[in-house]
């Protein structure tokens, strides 16, 4: 869910110590992140180690079917540990300051199962 093109090369530097350090204490571990999986299936595999999801999928769906391990920290700039954000895109020339300016108004969205994509826009 969160492997875009550009992060790839980190994220498989991560992966590779994680897994490295998951065998070393006796962990099956894959030698390679899978990236042609739909991610619910890879998030219910019965054999997974570790995955990262969206909050919302975990909450709808995984919430006692997985065990949370905890939240990366990013350190995003104004985004303290634990949380997220959203961005909202306008047109310059829009006057709009706050959301609920914005009720009624049409979205483009990520997905509907992201958290900060779709769901956050619906409070």
């Amino acid at each position: 869910m969160y492997d875009w093109p550009e992060l790839r090369p980190a994220i498989d530097r991560f992966w590779s110590a994680l897994r490295d350090a998951l065998r070393a204490e006796g962990m099956a571990a894959p030698e390679r992140l899978e990236r042609d999986r739909d991610a619910m299936a890879v998030w219910t595999d019965p054999t997974l180690v570790l995955a990262q999801c969206c909050g919302l999928p975990f909450v709808r769906a995984l919430s006692g079917r997985v065990e949370l391990l905890g939240a990366p920290d990013y350190r995003v700039p104004g985004c303290p540990p634990g949380f997220y954000r959203s961005a909202v895109v306008v047109r310059r020339d829009d006057p709009r300051e706050t959301l609920d300016a914005f009720r009624g108004s049409r979205l483009a969205f990520n997905e509907r199962g992201s958290q900060s994509g779709y769901a956050a826009m619906l409070h």
